[in-house]
């Protein structure tokens, strides 16, 4: 009955090392998929926050181009200036269809539409010599400066998600580490059970071997062997 009983334990000692074992599998794959995913996600967060800051440039480039035909009255010194309005006209529209979006996001883009239209209608008098914009182009700088404020809002936003996706992938890998920890710790308790029970094992036939050996070589060898193994 105790034999049976020691048998049963084995397994279960087996059972759970090869349990805890799989688990640790699952673990470190997930893990290893979790966090590719997590800093996948931070790091399309910080290109975002990149490329709209390389676009905000974009629109204070063409704001200084326009400001210096206007008050040089030219626009010969300028010609590619139509082809640059064109240019952030289409990344505009991109961002614009682009989802998920916020509000301020949706925002700054109208913004961005308004300017680029007084920019174009500002290039055309130029470029027909049209002095007397003095409104258009006052209202062009009024529209730059929301763009402007309205960019540091969505700046700051971006800060602030930059932040909290920060926070959350240092949590991710602070949990995952701890359980793969945890993991590897019971896999090395039951390691170390599961070796004591072989130790045991074969020790026990090591005795046999030498009992049998002593047998042979003294069929009336009367001496008894104890083995407490399964």
């Amino acid at each position: 009955m105790k034999r049976n009983s020691d048998k049963l334990m084995v397994k279960k000692i087996k059972f759970a090392f090869y349990s805890l074992s799989i688990l640790f599998i699952i673990s470190l794959s997930f893990s290893i998929y979790g966090y590719e995913k997590t800093s996948s996600g931070y790091r399309d967060i910080l290109d975002f926050q990149i490329e709209q800051n390389n676009f905000f440039l974009e629109i204070d480039d063409l704001n200084n181009q326009l400001s210096n035909a206007y008050m040089f009255k030219q626009i010969n010194y300028y010609s590619s200036i139509r082809d640059f309005i064109d240019d952030i006209q289409k990344k505009n529209n991109q961002y614009k269809n682009r989802t998920p979006i916020s509000r301020d996001q949706l925002d700054f883009y109208y913004l961005v539409d308004s300017f680029l239209e007084k920019s174009l209608v500002i290039y055309n008098s130029l470029k027909n010599e049209k002095l007397n914009i003095r409104i258009e182009f006052e209202e062009m700088q009024n529209i730059y400066s929301f763009i402007n404020e309205s960019f540091k809002n969505l700046y700051n936003q971006e800060i602030e998600y930059i932040s909290v996706a920060q926070n959350e992938m240092d949590d991710f890998v602070r949990n995952v580490l701890l359980l793969n920890f945890i993991l590897l710790f019971l896999l090395l308790i039951l390691g170390i059970v599961i070796n004591k029970q072989f130790t045991e094992t074969s020790n026990s036939m090591k005795a046999l071997t030498e009992f049998a050996k002593s047998i042979k070589k003294n069929p009336y060898f009367d001496e008894k062997i104890e083995i407490n193994s399964n």
